[in-house]
């Protein structure tokens, strides 16, 4: 059976993670079959896309789902530079944006990505920056994680597990 399997390199030494996945014969997901469960309003709170290669297409879908559910929360990961990534910003509830985006869109460090992406971003954003770990800014402020040990984040509610990090404030 060929399906769809992801590995986590995690290093100790930078806690730097590197993910690696193999999509196997497994299609991604059309619009109308991600619009038709998302329309069942008691089901879903929160909703996490992927930015990929067709980036108009999920720039399209993040918009219908946010006309169709104006309460659900969307999220989007956005890791390389692709058509309808810079519109996607203010679509979503939170984007989260690599290294490498920032980079390209000028940045050259995590605060100034943050601080350059808010404008942006009604909600918030979260820019992971590698070995120098990941940044939130909250609509009520900048926060960074830095690694420590476990904690939960929390973001409307919704709680999230993240590996090492402890949230401190930027200086």
């Amino acid at each position: 059976m060929d399906i769809p399997e992801s590995v986590l390199v995690h290093s100790n030494e930078t806690c730097s993670r590197t993910c690696l996945h193999y999509r196997g014969n497994c299609n991604d997901l059309t619009c109308e079959e991600v619009l038709s469960a998302v329309s069942d309003r008691g089901k879903y709170q929160w909703i996490h896309l992927e930015h990929r290669r067709n980036g108009l297409e999920v720039l399209k879908l993040a918009k219908e789902i946010k006309r169709l559910r104006p309460d659900v929360v969307l999220s989007i990961d956005i890791e390389k530079v692709r058509d309808g990534f810079e519109d996607m910003l203010g679509v979503v509830d939170y984007p989260i944006v690599s290294k490498e985006v920032c980079r390209t869109l000028g940045f050259e460090n995590l605060q100034a990505a943050l601080t350059g992406l808010s404008v942006h971003c009604a909600h918030g954003v979260i820019v992971t920056w590698g070995e120098r770990g990941a940044g939130m800014w909250l609509a009520e402020g900048v926060k960074q994680l830095t690694f420590n040990s476990d904690k939960q984040i929390k973001i409307d509610d919704c709680s999230f597990i993240c590996e090492a990090y402890k949230v401190d404030e930027i200086v």
